[in-house]
């Protein structure tokens, strides 16, 4: 990966932890307001293949449960319907009535567990 790509890579890693990060209080993908401005963060991360990174599947996790414990809500302004990109539907996750065959295989078992509250 060149350096600018690299420099990228870390950046979007890094605004993707603070987006889903209730820690920081600031959990800004699970709230109406904010969670578009936010969720475009994870959109560029899949538009450069990055999904299956080992680093983004830990916090694609951490998204699912965080989403869960957050009980977040649906985006202001929600530009993308399509189920496939789940991380625009955090608030289907939060409620249970996303379908868990359309997540990636890595994350069913995390969301059927965060549902039950086993965290």
């Amino acid at each position: 990966m060149g350096s600018s790509k690299s420099n990228e890579y870390e950046e979007l890693l890094r605004d993707w932890e603070r987006a889903i990060d209730p820690e920081e209080d600031m959990d800004y993908a699970f709230f109406y307001h904010t969670a578009p401005a936010w969720l475009v963060v994870r959109d560029r991360i899949h538009e450069l293949g990055l999904d299956e990174d080992e680093r983004v599947k830990e916090l694609d996790k951490k998204a699912i449960i965080n989403a869960i414990k957050s009980d977040a809500d649906m985006p202001h302004q929600r530009d993308y319907e399509d189920l496939k990109r789940w991380w625009w539907h955090f608030e289907k996750i939060a409620d249970g009535s996303y379908p868990a065959e359309l997540l990636p295989e890595h994350l069913r078992e995390v969301y059927v567990k965060a549902l039950r509250g086993d965290f």
